[in-house]
C-alpha cells in the first residue's frame, strides 16, 4: 500500500528528475535512510520516495543528491528528525500489531487520496508525506 501512495502522491518519475540530470528510465522506491539502516523506516510516508534506479545506486553509493533534496524539500528539521527516529530504533522490528495498524491507517489514506488537496502543505497535513515530516512541519507552524 505504501507504493501505490507514494506514486499517487509524488508522481511515476524520479523525485531528483528536476535537480540532477543522471536519471535514467524506470522508477523504483528509493529510501531516504537505506532499507537495512533501520526496517521501522521501510515502509514509512516520510523516507521513502520515486527514484530512477540510476539515483538509487547513486544514493546506495553515498552520493549526496537524494538527502540535498529531501532537506530543500522538506526542511532540515524533517531530515534530521528522520535521522534521529532511525537511530532511536536500531535493531528494532515492527510487531505484528504495528503492522496492522500501519496497515489499515495506509488504506485509510488511499481510500480518501481523491479527497485532499493537492498542495504539498494540504498532503503533509493529511499525513501523505508520513508523521516525521508532518510533526517537522507542525513544529515549524508550516501546517
Amino acid at each position: 500500500m505504501a507504493k501505490q501512495i507514494i506514486f499517487w502522491r509524488d508522481g511515476s518519475e524520479c523525485v531528483e528528475r528536476f535537480i540532477d540530470p543522471r536519471c535514467r528510465p524506470g522508477i523504483q522506491w528509493g529510501h531516504v535512510v537505506p532499507q537495512g539502516k533501520s526496517p521501522k523506516l521501510v515502509y514509512s510516508l516520510s523516507n521513502v520516495f520515486p527514484q530512477c534506479p540510476n539515483h538509487n545506486l547513486l544514493h546506495n553509493k553515498k552520493d549526496p543528491v537524494y538527502n540535498d533534496w529531501y532537506v530543500r524539500q522538506f526542511g532540515a528539521r524533517a531530515y534530521n528528525d528522520l535521522c534521529q527516529f532511525q537511530r532511536d530504533n536500531i535493531g528494532t522490528q515492527y510487531c505484528l500489531w504495528e503492522l496492522e495498524n500501519m496497515l489499515e491507517r495506509y488504506d485509510e489514506l488511499f481510500e480518501n487520496h481523491f479527497y485532499v488537496g493537492l498542495s504539498i502543505e494540504e498532503l503533509v497535513a493529511a499525513g501523505y508525506y508520513g508523521e516525521i515530516i508532518q510533526a517537522a512541519w507542525k513544529s515549524e507552524g508550516r501546517i
